[in-house]
């Protein structure tokens, strides 16, 4: 059976993030499973649901090695399975001075996460489509990571729901896994704020909302909350002369945690939102950034737009996320504008 337009199409964003994000990765693969030790660089130039090419470059030439899937792959799960597989593997024949890849650091990380147990405190209108949850409790240990430090919720759909104190992660996912049903669902959002044992969360609502969603425009003051975490994506170079910020809804709280932690360097927001009547309150960075519209533009008009009002200047880097193809085509125009790979980090954080 063929691939799926719609599985093809989030391997192609997959595919995209591990190219961009991760080419250390995809570059170990090419030197230790591939033996292409002299290769500089790599990436994935290829796929269907039998196989995927590796394009390795060196100094002296170029080589492509096609890997072979054990079985017809129809989902990025799937796809992601096989290059973790690949990247083991390449691991296990690299000399122990070879150093960790950006993905294996992060596998690592979460291998030391903490489950924290807190409650809802109370809740506040942002926008038209955002509401903030505070918690309370609980997280008196939560590491402070600042700027796009992001936790796992779980939240159940019963109300007078408590989880028990040995509950983790691992619970978490044995029970989606297995064919018992469970009132329990998860999803990642970043902290907006931290104090002492608080945070505040926000959360995007829609006409047809996710399970996350649904319960945040439902819940009461003394719900139970798990997270998990916390983790972040944030990571600029050390000389930066100018700060882009990209983000949707989803991603406007991870942006403005980073925006409130600069230091006077300069910078410049772009926030899409649906109208003007979704803008908030941007507590004195209004100056520094810039509304765009989505009733205004389709998708091309409404990237041509955001890419307009980056400047192309030395030293840049852009940071945001929002809707995955979105990003996918975002990274494309800036690279097309001049920027390099390493100028960009833009995630995709849901797809329609």
């Amino acid at each position: 059976m063929a691939l799926s337009n719609t599985g093809r199409e989030d391997i192609e964003l997959l595919v995209d993030t591990y190219n961009h994000r991760h080419p250390d990765a995809i570059n170990l693969i090419s030197k230790y499973f591939y033996g292409e030790t002299h290769a500089t660089m790599s990436e994935i130039t290829e796929f269907d649901e039998n196989f995927l090419v590796v394009t390795s470059v060196s100094l002296t030439e170029k080589k492509d090695h096609k890997f072979e899937f054990l079985e017809k792959i129809k989902t990025s799960e799937e796809f992601q399975n096989n290059l973790i597989l690949l990247l083991i593997q390449a691991r296990e024949k690299a000399p122990s001075s070879e150093p960790l890849t950006n993905i294996e650091k992060e596998i690592e990380k979460t291998r030391s996460l903490d489950t924290y147990f807190s409650e809802v405190k109370s809740k506040k209108v942002i926008s038209k489509n955002i509401v903030e949850i505070t918690l309370q409790g609980g997280l008196e240990n939560l590491p402070n990571f600042g700027n796009d430090a992001f936790l796992y919720f779980i939240v159940s759909k019963e109300k007078n729901f408590k989880f028990s104190d040995d509950f983790t992660m691992a619970t978490f996912r044995s029970l989606k896994a297995s064919d018992e049903s469970t009132s329990l669902n998860g999803a990642y959002y970043t902290i907006r704020r931290k104090r002492t044992n608080e945070i505040d969360v926000w959360f995007v609502l829609h006409s047809n909302p996710g399970p996350l969603a649904d319960w945040a425009e439902k819940c009461d003051e003394g719900d139970s909350v798990a997270v998990w975490g916390p983790r972040s994506s944030y990571n600029p170079p050390e000389e930066v002369a100018q700060y882009v910020f990209i983000a949707d809804e989803t991603a406007q709280p991870a942006v403005l945690s980073c925006i409130e932690n600069l230091t006077n360097e300069e910078y410049i927001g772009i926030f899409e939102t649906k109208n003007k009547k979704y803008e908030y309150d941007l507590e004195g960075l209004s100056d520094s950034i810039k509304w765009v519209y989505r009733d205004d533009h389709d998708q091309k008009d409404l990237i041509r737009e955001i890419v307009k009002l980056v400047k192309k200047e030395k030293n840049t880097y852009i940071f945001g996320a929002g809707e995955g193809k979105r990003m996918f085509a975002l990274r494309r125009a800036l690279k097309e504008k001049g920027f390099s790979a390493r100028d960009i980090n833009l995630i995709g954080y849901w797809k329609k």
